[in-house]
């Protein structure tokens, strides 16, 4: 005798709702996935913006004289803003003045007591401007009454060497801008 074997002809729906349940639930997983991996990679932090150390450029060194009574070293430094737009700073908030020593490296930024940016700065665009640093310290040579400008000019300068010769320059960093100006040192000698 033989056996007679039967096709299903008809519609299996749990096959079906079983197939399409497992597509979609793999789908969703795969949306999940993706969407995760973005607020992951969007989230993270992103690494700062490069110091920008062409946008004002400092043009030679610094003219410098006494004030505030002795008090204060005045760098008087002419810069040029080569961007194409203003630069303005309100607030010394935004700066952070560091020293270039004599091997090359940055001291930490200078506290407030030690270093004053005047301000408000304004340089527009495609011009030149002034950057004004003063630096408080003891012991600035006071002018004698018998002294002409110059002798005490090119004594304040042998000050500076003396007292200030690990200094190689100033950098100043504006955060909010992203610039880096760098600042020469004065002169060793008086120029012709």
């Amino acid at each position: 005798m033989v056996a007679l074997t039967t096709i299903e002809t008809g519609w299996n729906w749990r096959r079906f709702t079983l197939k399409w349940l497992s597509v979609g639930l793999g789908f969703g997983l795969a949306v999940v996935m993706a969407l995760g991996s973005f607020i992951w990679y969007s989230s993270r932090p992103k690494p700062p913006k490069p110091w920008n150390a062409n946008a004002l450029v400092v043009l030679g060194a610094p003219a410098f004289s006494v004030v505030d009574d002795g008090k204060r070293l005045h760098f008087s430094y002419t810069i040029e803003n080569m961007t194409e737009n203003d630069y303005r700073v309100e607030t010394n908030n935004q700066l952070k003045l560091l020293v270039k020593t004599s091997n090359g490296s940055f001291s930490q930024p200078l506290a407030d007591e030690i270093e004053h940016i005047e301000l408000p700065i304004f340089i527009p665009a495609k011009q030149k401007g002034t950057i004004i640093l003063q630096l408080t310290m003891s012991g600035i040579p006071t002018k004698a009454s018998d002294e002409t400008d110059d002798e005490y000019h090119e004594r304040v300068r042998a000050f500076c060497e003396e007292h200030l010769k690990v200094i190689r320059g100033f950098a100043l960093f504006d955060e909010t801008n992203r610039y880096r100006v760098d600042f020469p040192r004065w002169l060793s000698q008086r120029p012709n």
